[in-house]
């Protein structure tokens, strides 16, 4: 099976989204992975976190998918984006919640991708924001 086929298995259980660690895990090594974003065969969203669609035409369902990716295992949609994905409110550009399972923390991610790390302030919350 080819590396671009197994990649996209992977990525299409996951809404179009495929993790660095399982990019690893499949056999995929750092330099093919460097190689396919260089080309445009993988896009980087967030840290550790690709999409195979280009930002600008992922689906929405791709764009939370990777942001829940992009925290630790365990970590949800939570808030006003987990009322979006469920249809209680419509689509919203901007910041989507994403609670960790550490100590109740929330993280705030910017769409599209590309984000850099804040520190919160008092509360305890990350925001990840897109680069201008």
């Amino acid at each position: 099976m080819s590396l671009d086929l197994r990649i996209t298995r992977i990525a299409s259980q996951h809404n179009r989204v495929i993790t660095w660690s399982q990019l690893l895990a499949a056999g995929i090594s750092r330099r093919a992975i460097a190689h396919r974003v260089a080309t445009g065969r993988l896009h980087h969203s967030h840290t550790g976190v690709y999409l195979l669609d280009p930002p600008q035409q992922a689906s929405r369902l791709t764009v939370l998918t990777a942001a829940v990716a992009a925290c630790e295992p365990g970590a949800a949609l939570s808030y006003a984006s987990a009322a979006e994905l469920w249809g209680f409110l419509p689509e919203r550009a901007g910041l989507i919640d994403v609670t960790h399972p550490n100590a109740g923390a929330t993280r705030r991610s910017h769409a599209p991708p590309n984000p850099r790390h804040i520190a919160g302030a008092n509360d305890r919350r990350q925001r990840v924001r897109s680069r201008p």
